[in-house]
Order: structure tokens, then C-alpha cells, then sequence
């Protein structure tokens, strides 16, 4: 995958849009300039999302890659910044309950989480964490269980987003990469709408 025409060619998937690499070595410096080419792409990929379906936006919106660090966390933090700049009431989940990141961008202890609700029967506003963006909510992975797959398979994960969906206007679920696992999968049949990270020059057709 070199040019934005293989995505359609190649996988027979719509193109949502094209994000250039950093400049510098951490991207949210060069997101949190509005006039910078990656702030301008993630601008224009939120527009792409509004009209992404007959629907409109998809009010469960899963953000994956098929392979690690191929740019899906940043993705989805900033698909749900730019969505709360605009207004709409967003929460960002983390589950990603192998490798959790998204804690520390709010330098959160990561004690309670997506795993806790999965685990008790506690209410999502009870791990709801503010951030520095108006209308942007997180809810961090929480610890990391012993078997996030069987975690994921169960009843309860539905249950969960069907409670977000409800109090927020998008729930964006930042999911791990899909070769190897079973959880992204899994968490895709209860979604509204998959964002597949394809990292150019490295992942392959196959």
C-alpha cells in the first residue's frame, strides 16, 4: 500500500483520507497547531466521516489497523478531539487492554477503566475522566485482565456502549490491530462503523 488510490484498488474499501507523517517526533505538537498539514488532514477526514453514511455519522465509531503503531491511536484521539471542537458530545474509549496508551495523555493511573465495567456491573459515568478538550470524554482501558479476549466475548460490552451511546453523542472505541487477535473483530459487530489505519509503504495487500 504506497498511494492513497491502492486502498480502493487493492481492498476494495473507501478512502476517509490521507494523514502526512509528523515533521516532528510527536504528532499532537503539530495537531494542536489548527494550521498545521496534519490538523488540516484530520479536519478533512472528520468531514469525510459526517457523510460517511446514509445515516450520517456513526454514532459507535471502532478505529483499528491491521498490524502495531501504524497510527490508529492518534487517529482516534483526534477523530474525537475534532468532533468535540465542533461541538458534539464525545467519549473516547480505550480498548486496547494489551498495550493502553491513551491514559497518558490525561496522566491518568489507569486504575479503573473499560476492564472494570466489563468485570462489575458499574455504570460507565462512574470511570468517565475529563480532558482538556471541551465536550471530549475518556474512558481509559483500566487493568489490564488476564484474558482481554474473553473479557471482549461476553454480554456485558454491548451493554456498555449501548449506555455510552446514550449519554454521549459518538463513542469512539480505539481497538488494538487486528492480525494475531481476536478482539478487534469482536468489538466490530457491535460498532456502527470501522476506521481501518493503513500505514503507507509498509503493510502489504495481503
Amino acid at each position: 500500500i504506497r498511494l492513497p488510490e491502492d486502498i480502493e484498488y487493492k481492498l476494495g474499501m473507501p478512502l476517509l483520507g490521507v494523514v502526512p507523517h509528523a515533521r516532528k517526533s510527536d504528532p499532537d505538537t503539530e495537531m494542536a497547531d489548527p494550521k498545521s498539514a496534519i490538523a488540516e488532514a484530520y479536519n478533512s477526514l472528520r468531514g469525510a466521516l459526517l457523510y460517511s453514511t446514509p445515516d450520517g455519522l456513526p454514532r459507535v465509531l471502532m478505529v483499528t489497523s491491521a498490524q502495531p503503531a501504524e497510527g490508529k491511536t492518534t487517529t482516534s484521539f483526534s477523530i474525537a478531539t475534532s468532533l468535540a471542537r465542533m461541538g458534539k458530545r464525545v467519549v473516547l474509549v480505550d480498548a486496547d487492554m494489551r498495550r493502553p496508551s491513551l491514559h497518558r495523555r490525561i496522566d491518568s493511573d489507569n486504575e479503573a477503566g473499560l476492564s472494570t465495567l466489563l468485570t462489575t456491573h458499574e455504570r460507565p459515568e462512574t470511570v468517565i475522566n475529563p480532558t482538556h478538550v471541551p465536550n471530549l470524554s475518556l474512558i481509559t482501558s483500566g487493568p489490564i485482565p488476564p484474558s482481554p479476549t474473553e473479557l471482549l466475548s461476553g454480554g456485558r460490552l454491548e451493554q456498555i456502549l449501548q449506555d455510552m451511546a446514550a449519554l454521549f453523542d459518538v463513542v469512539v472505541v480505539d481497538c488494538p490491530p487486528i492480525l494475531g487477535l481476536a478482539d478487534a473483530p469482536m468489538i466490530s459487530a457491535l460498532a456502527d462503523g470501522v476506521v481501518f489505519v493503513v500505514e503507507a509503504d509498509r503493510s502489504r495487500h495481503g
